[in-house]
């Protein structure tokens, strides 16, 4: 592949039906012979059913299963929040920078990729040390790709795709039992877009870095292989945002099955607790592949301004804190005084 991010890939007028699992498994077959020379071996199939808004099926060598690639179609109307074009170029970029597996080709309704092997992190997996180190590094890494493309400054993706979903959402519904039940749950468009702002007016002041961001590292986008690697998977939602963001959304990740007990201890006996140990260790490999860690600090007084949640304030104040500790060139205030 050209040592570019506007290196072409062969587009191919071909359309996948997911109407079967048969018919994809033919249309994925179309893309293959188009790409590959295995119109001579026996082709084995996978679907994948994890996935929300895509077909996403494996197509391996029967008789070399580790010859693997990955045919995903586009789910219906998804080209409406997700741009397609941008897709293919992101992907081009990261692998470029060895970052995840070659893209093979475009077609009307779908990509073909290589298949990375290993196996999806887990509640459990994404809290084990050296794992959390690695995702860390290959994070930073990826943060770290070139963010001048063509001369032009990047800039953040956050609030132009919050506004784009925003003007997606109808006012109503024709289906008055769907209607009433979107009136009951949704907030008004002007409340949401009102919430937007107020985002925007805190967010933007603490000058977050724009980087390269992944913007969707779910647990099942993180894969960690035999090698002891990991490997980011699904980049349909990366653009150019706030590194912040990227770093919060793992972490949110990260505390989705913290346990119950952490609501009924007092705060002043979390750092007694298992989970809460393994978040420090989290923390500390964070600072130690991101210089911009220090302006996490920030962003938690400001969360705390938006949010009022004195208790998640107090946690990530702790967390914070606790790692800190162990670093001589930290010498910031207390931040349980903050």
């Amino acid at each position: 592949m050209p040592n570019n991010s506007d290196c072409t890939i062969d587009r191919l007028d071909i359309v996948v039906n997911t109407d079967s699992f048969s018919s994809l498994c033919a249309g994925a077959v179309s893309v293959i012979n188009m790409v590959k020379n295995w119109n001579t071996y026996d082709i084995g199939f996978e679907l994948f059913k994890d996935g929300i808004t895509n077909h996403l099926v494996k197509c391996y060598l029967k008789d070399n299963p580790d010859q693997a690639l990955l045919i995903r179609v586009y789910g219906e109307k998804t080209e409406l929040f997700i741009d397609r074009d941008l897709e293919v170029r992101n992907m081009q970029m990261m692998c470029e920078a060895g970052l995840c597996a070659p893209l093979y080709c475009a077609f009307n309704n779908g990509l073909c990729y290589g298949f990375s092997p290993g196996e999806v992190l887990d509640t459990k997996m994404v809290r084990d040390p050296d794992i959390s180190k690695l995702i860390a590094g290959r994070l930073a890494k990826m943060h770290s790709v070139q963010s001048n493309v063509n001369g032009v400054i990047p800039i953040a993706n956050l609030f132009p795709v919050l506004y784009k979903y925003l003007n997606l959402i109808p006012e109503s519904f024709p289906d008055p039992v769907k209607d009433v039940r979107y009136m009951s749950l949704i907030a008004p468009k002007d409340k949401l877009k009102e919430e937007i702002e107020c985002l925007k007016e805190h967010l933007v002041k603490m000058e977050s870095p724009v980087v390269f961001c992944h913007n969707d590292l779910l647990l099942k986008n993180i894969i960690y292989n035999r090698e002891k690697e990991v490997t980011f998977i699904d980049y349909e939602y990366a653009d150019y945002n706030y590194q912040a963001f990227d770093i919060g959304n793992h972490f949110c990740e990260f505390m989705a099955k913290i346990e119950d007990s952490f609501l009924t201890v007092s705060v002043k006996d979390w750092p007694k607790m298992p989970s809460y140990k393994k978040a420090a260790i989290i923390a500390k490999n964070w600072v130690r592949v991101n210089e911009s860690a220090e302006q996490a600090v920030a962003l938690i007084k400001d969360f705390n301004c938006a949010t009022k949640n004195e208790e998640q304030k107090r946690f990530l104040l702790q967390v914070v804190e606790m790692h800190r500790k162990n670093f001589k060139q930290c010498n910031c205030q207390t931040l349980l005084e903050i």
